[in-house]
């Protein structure tokens, strides 16, 4: 109905069903009553008309991509009832600026604000325990974000691409930073990792430009390979004592570090773990007595090596050995 430009749902109205008001490019407002506890998945669905949107603290549920390719909206409001926002249901939003999420919300699904290019902040309520996959992808103007305590799982690619973020605070109840979750960030100069996180995704932080410095805090176990590949302004790495695996090319190209001690915890260093780290010019060793490298992975064929020269072993880790899998008994 693209000539549809204003719509008033009654009050006795309770669900609004899939694809309700999909393509009404003209709709410029609608109203939502207090009645309505539920919004289909396409409900407005490529309203470019659309500027702005109330969703009462009655609803609880809105589906997927609801609001996709909304590019006309500039404000939503998310009512405190809503527990989850499904997959894609901002999608494309890309005058979005504005967007207040109720204290229900526990799920921000995957891609539910990928692409939505002028927003410039988002407060996460502490309800919120699971950020989806691409949630935030490619929200090139947002400038900072707090994960709440609340939060246990930031998802593959949730910030990918935010290349205007600044800051990053990440609670103590995330024990998870999914692959690529910070991808690409290349304005993070400050990120803080909570004390539950056990695990780095792969390519966590790829290509963090700005970011000078990181502390690994001891209960993170593996750092994914290429989590910090290219952060080439990073200066300061504190790798923490429960970590066991670097993965390969974790910390390739970081040409500003210039020392690292790897802790007693450490069993595995994946393949060019450190290579190309240009101003690498010592690496400690906390156990000194068993470390060995190897072309296989199964660390078969392999070479005892001397690790007690901390010069010796920037140059080992950076070039002359950087090709190997090492590892300790």
């Amino acid at each position: 109905c693209t000539s549809l430009t204003s719509v008033a749902i009654g009050d006795s109205v309770t669900t609004i069903g899939e694809n309700a008001f999909y393509g009404c490019t003209n709709l410029t407002s609608v109203t939502i009553p207090d009645s309505v506890t539920s919004i289909g998945s396409h409900v407005f669905y490529g309203c470019t008309g659309l500027t702005s949107v109330t969703i009462p603290n009655s609803v609880t549920t809105i589906g997927s991509k609801a609001f996709y390719g909304c590019t006309g909206l500039t404000s939503a409001t998310i009512g405190d009832k809503v527990t989850e926002i499904g997959g894609y249901a901002f999608y494309g939003c890309t005058s979005l600026t504005s967007v207040t999420i109720g204290n229900g919300v526990t799920e921000i699904g995957s891609h539910a604000f990928d692409g939505c290019t002028d927003l410039t902040s988002v407060v996460i309520p502490n309800s919120v325990i699971t950020i989806g996959d691409c949630a935030f992808y490619g929200c090139t103007n947002l400038t900072s974000v707090t994960i709440p305590d609340s939060v246990t799982s930031i998802g593959g690619s949730a910030f990918d691409g935010c290349t205007s973020l600044t800051s990053v605070a990440i609670g103590d109840s995330v024990t998870t930073i999914g692959e690529n979750a910070f991808y690409d960030c290349t304005s993070l100069t400050s990120v803080t990792i909570g004390n539950g996180v056990t695990e780095i995704g792969s390519h966590a932080f790829y290509g963090c430009t700005g970011l000078t410095s990181v502390t690994i805090p001891n209960s993170v176990t593996t750092i994914g390979g290429s989590a910090f590949y290219g952060c080439t302004s990073l200066a300061s790495a504190t790798i923490g004592n429960g970590v066991t695996s670097i993965g390969d090319w974790t910390f390739y190209q970081c040409t500003g570090l210039t020392s690292v001690t790897i802790p007693d915890s450490v069993t595995t260093i994946g393949l060019r773990a450190f290579n190309g780290c240009t101003g690498l010019t010592s690496v400690t060793f906390a156990d000194t007595d068993t470390w060995y490298y190897t072309y296989s992975e199964d660390y078969t064929g392999s070479t005892a090596v001397d690790v007690t020269d901390a010069a010796t072993n920037a140059e080992y880790l950076t070039s002359t050995y950087c090709g190997y899998y090492w590892y300790k008994n």
